[in-house]
């Protein structure tokens, strides 16, 4: 019975992983053409952190 729930403990850990995985891989590949869509992609960021550069949207550092 242990060994049962451990196994299942253990698919939810690497299921959830491959999730998350996935997700990130999805969002480092948004691609643009103006900094504009890089908001539309990702509202949450707020405005003049997101430029985009060579055709992805990329993050700014801090103030210049």
């Amino acid at each position: 019975m242990v060994e049962t729930l451990r196994l299942f403990y253990i698919m939810i850990l690497f299921v959830s992983l491959c999730l998350v995985v996935v997700d990130g891989e999805s969002k480092l590949e948004q691609t643009c053409s103006e900094d504009f869509e890089c908001y539309i992609k990702n509202p949450h960021v707020p405005f003049g952190h997101l430029r985009c550069f060579e055709g992805f949207c990329q993050q700014l550092n801090g103030p210049a």
